[in-house]
């Protein structure tokens, strides 16, 4: 069975010639305390645009920080209602779901990170209405 390796198209000119331009949607764009950025190789090696969306400001101004070519926006995407946004303890965990304690409890370790921080009342937005969303392959 061959392995794949990222670093090995990254080294194929022919390969990076016949991607041309690439756009990514991050939906929940953060930068984990304990990995580089995701997209780094693909920001530095290829024609390569994120359109990210992260409603908890202190994570979209980390996500901003690692540069690159970035438009990250405040939004929660979804149906385009109304709903409530769960901020928790651990934002990267943060969602329109109401976390589930009881569920998390039957599991090993983590629970203070599903604790609710903050609640507020969201407007979704559908990725579909989204202008600078240009070059994406849905």
């Amino acid at each position: 069975m061959k392995t794949f390796c990222f670093n090995d198209l990254l080294a194929d000119d022919q390969f990076l010639l016949d991607l041309g331009k690439l756009d990514i949607v991050d939906v929940g764009a953060q930068v984990l305390d304990y990995e580089k950025h995701i997209y780094q190789p693909l920001v530095e090696n290829l024609n390569t645009t994120i359109v990210g969306f992260e409603p908890v400001t202190e994570a979209r101004d980390k996500y901003v920080a690692v540069g690159g070519k970035c438009k990250i926006f405040p939004f929660v995407i979804g149906d385009g209602q109304d709903a409530i946004f769960y901020e928790t303890n651990n934002s990267a965990l943060s969602s329109v779901y109401k976390p589930n304690i009881a569920l998390r409890q039957r599991f090993v370790g983590g629970h203070g990170m599903y604790g609710v921080k903050d609640a507020q009342s969201v407007k979704t937005k559908k990725l579909d209405d989204i202008k600078s969303i240009s070059n994406c392959d849905f």
